[in-house]
C-alpha cells in the first residue's frame, strides 16, 4: 500500500478506488489537500486501503508518521469509493442534518456528497484535518488563516 504526496501518483490510486462519476470530486479534494504542501511543515499525503472495502485516505505526515501502522494515529479525512466521506472529527457534528454519527466520526453519505457544495464539503474537511493538527500539537499555516477567518473557533 502506496503512500504519496504527488499528485500524479494519488490520481492513479483515486483512479483505481472510486466510481468514475465522483472521480472529478474526489481528486478536486485530493489537490486541494495535497496544496496544503505548499505551506506546511508537514506533508499530507495519501494512500488507498485493499481488503473488501478499500478507500483513499490523507494523513498528516511529519516524516515518519504515513509509515506503517502509524499512518492511522494522523489519518484525518477517508473518502469511500461512492464518495461518502469520513472526517476523523468535528466541532458541533449535531448541526448538520447529513451526518451520520459514527463514534467519534461524521460521515457525508454519497446522496449528501452528490447535493452539497465543494466548498461546504472542503469546509468539514479542513475543520477535521485543524482539529486533528490541534491533537497532534502541530502548527498550521491554513488552519491559523482559517482560524483568523472566524470560521473555526
Amino acid at each position: 500500500m502506496a503512500v504519496t504526496d504527488d499528485f500524479v501518483e494519488a490520481e492513479k490510486l483515486i483512479k483505481g478506488i472510486i466510481h468514475s462519476r465522483f472521480l472529478d470530486r474526489a481528486l478536486d479534494i485530493c489537490r486541494w489537500l495535497l496544496s496544503f504542501n505548499n505551506h506546511e511543515n508537514h506533508q499530507i499525503k495519501c494512500y488507498s486501503t485493499g481488503g473488501n472495502k478499500p478507500d483513499i485516505r490523507f494523513c498528516i505526515d511529519r516524516g515518519f508518521d504515513c509509515d506503517g501502522t502509524k499512518k492511522i494515529m494522523t489519518n484525518f479525512i477517508v473518502i469511500e469509493p461512492d464518495l461518502e466521506i469520513m472526517g476523523i472529527y468535528s466541532m458541533d457534528p449535531d448541526k448538520y442534518p447529513y451526518f451520520k454519527q459514527d463514534q467519534k466520526r461524521w460521515r457525508i453519505g454519497w446522496s449528501d456528497t452528490s447535493r452539497l457544495s465543494i466548498d461546504k464539503i472542503k469546509a468539514h474537511i479542513l475543520e477535521s484535518y485543524c482539529l486533528k493538527m490541534k491533537k497532534l500539537r502541530l502548527n498550521s499555516v491554513v488552519c491559523k488563516t482559517w482560524l483568523e477567518s472566524g470560521i473555526i473557533k
